[in-house]
């Protein structure tokens, strides 16, 4: 095989639209998606992007019979997405305390319809019922191959994995496309919607010379009808984020999910005889703000005050941003977000307290070398200083714990 490139500059743009709110002009709702793509791109980027353009198009006819959100809406089409996410990464510095100030949600169509199995939701677990309740509403386009499916809820329930109780699992992300900076850095909650081939796998001609539009048509999706529905689905979530007055996050699904982790981290640690790491600040601060979030939760559904909605919206906002640290992850400076990160091992894949398994995984690769009373005393290198592996894990898990109790404090309904 003959290879042959060339090194050069090029200029990479950015293209940005929006509706200005009418009452909250200064909160923003992003809906965005790449326009860069290896090769042809028939389906990543160009599905997503003819899915966004769509959603443009129905808004914009909505807005010239007079209709105007309540949030500032946004479109993005970034450049260089397939080169490092430089175009979102460089918008998200440009603009960070902007974004930190007034960021309600940042929603990614990147790969739209990857193929005909089944709708694909994930990310942070306050967009969990918004989406499931959203794709309640949608008539499902495969209906007749999914047995009588009506709805993409359906589609889905009859699709995708379930949990012990029969419920849907609602995904996390990685870095794989553009939500990537807005979680990472910002702290803004993220969302990726995507219809694909297999719920556990890409499609088969990802990033090749195959992925063409004739693939599309024949194959893919004859007659767009689920880039239609996924178009659907998505306007209507963007429509709730920019119109209802209560932003429609939960913020005790995301107190259930840390809760859940909590003991899945405790559950590993059990297979680590007399490690030393102590998790009771972890799930006093665990329990701590499951009981702010439910507490908030009651108070938030049954406000009816402008002001007060105002500022309970805006402790929504901030919950996300609680959990960023400043100082970013150990060895991974990029990410910044202590609960969710892109995997170490994988940076498609979403990882929960991704710097406490990361401490862990370097224990993993010792024990194929040292006995378990050697890797206590194991040396391993932080920075500047010299600290114990099992150190390493007991600071990660303070660290933790702290910002969490931040997550807390950022619902707290009283001043003290």
């Amino acid at each position: 095989m003959f290879v042959r490139t060339t090194e050069e500059r090029r200029d990479t743009t950015n293209v940005l639209g929006y509706f200005e709110g009418t009452v909250e002009p200064d909160r923003y709702v992003i809906l965005g998606n790449h326009r860069d793509a290896w090769v042809f791109g028939a389906i990543d980027p160009s599905s997503g992007t003819c899915t966004m353009l769509e959603i443009v198009r129905v808004f914009g006819e909505m807005y010239r019979k007079g209709w105007r959100p309540r949030r500032t809406i946004m479109f993005a089409s970034w450049g260089s997405e397939e080169y490092g996410l430089i175009g979102s990464q460089e918008f998200v510095e440009e603009h960070l305390t902007q974004l930190t100030a007034s960021a309600v949600a940042y929603v990614n169509i990147d790969v739209a319809v990857g193929g005909n199995y089944s709708l694909s939701t994930r990310g942070t677990p306050n967009f969990e019922d918004l989406m499931f309740e959203t794709a309640k509403t949608v008539d499902n386009p495969r209906k007749v191959e999914d047995d009588g499916a009506a709805s993409l809820y359906d589609n889905m329930m009859l699709r995708n994995a379930k949990d012990e109780n029969g419920k849907l699992v609602f995904g996390g992300v990685g870095s794989g496309s553009d939500y990537a900076p807005f979680l990472q850095q910002v702290g803004v909650s993220v969302c990726d919607i995507s219809w694909r081939c297999d719920p556990h796998y890409s499609y088969p001609v990802y990033h090749s010379v195959y992925e063409t539009v004739p693939l599309v048509e024949k194959f893919v999706d004859p007659g767009y009808k689920i880039h239609q529905q996924v178009a659907k689905f998505t306007a209507k979530m963007m429509a709730q984020l920019s119109q209802d007055a209560k932003i429609p996050l939960k913020v005790v699904q995301y107190a259930a999910r840390v809760s859940k982790e909590v003991n899945s981290l405790e559950t590993a640690l059990n297979n680590y005889p007399s490690n030393g790491v102590d998790l009771t600040f972890l799930k006093q601060y665990a329990n701590k703000f499951t009981k702010a979030a439910a507490d908030f939760q009651a108070k938030f559904e049954d406000a009816t005050d402008a002001q007060e909605i105002k500022r309970l919206n805006d402790q929504v906002m901030r919950v996300e941003r609680s959990f960023i640290d400043p100082n970013g992850l150990p060895e991974r400076l990029q990410y910044r977000h202590v609960v969710f990160a892109p995997s170490s091992k994988n940076s498609y894949a979403s990882a929960a307290f991704p710097a406490v398994y990361d401490a862990l995984f370097e224990i993993e690769k010792l024990t194929g070398y040292y006995s378990y009373s050697e890797i206590l005393l194991t040396i391993i290198r932080k920075g500047e200083e010299e600290v114990t592996a099992w150190e390493m894990v007991k600071e990660q898990v303070s660290t933790l714990s702290f910002f969490i109790y931040n997550a807390a404090e950022a619902l707290k309904l009283s001043v003290i």
